[in-house]
């Protein structure tokens, strides 16, 4: 990341709607995800905390929601933060 990016911090969850085989749709994303080397990425129980450059997230953050739309009907809680879950440089 160059010098004077911002950092954000970001906690998202994605709920599958009428999904027999939600699981797997979760999946997809984590996969992206994990792909992702410009970002750190901690996957939990409940929900997933991405990091880094402003834009990288905006712009895996609109990767997810186009994914997730062409493959059904969805909820995406997303949380972000340009303080909470971002170390000082």
């Amino acid at each position: 990341m160059g010098a004077g990016e911002n950092r954000i911090a970001c906690q998202l969850s994605l709920y599958p709607l009428g999904e027999v085989d939600y699981v797997q749709k979760i999946k997809n994303v984590l996969d992206t995800l994990q792909k992702e080397r410009e970002l750190e990425v901690e996957v939990g129980n409940m929900s997933t905390f991405i990091r880094g450059s402003e834009d990288r997230v905006w712009k895996t953050l609109q990767e997810i929601f186009k994914s997730a739309a062409s493959e059904g009907n969805f909820t995406l809680s997303v949380t972000l933060s340009n303080v909470c879950g971002v170390p000082e440089e």
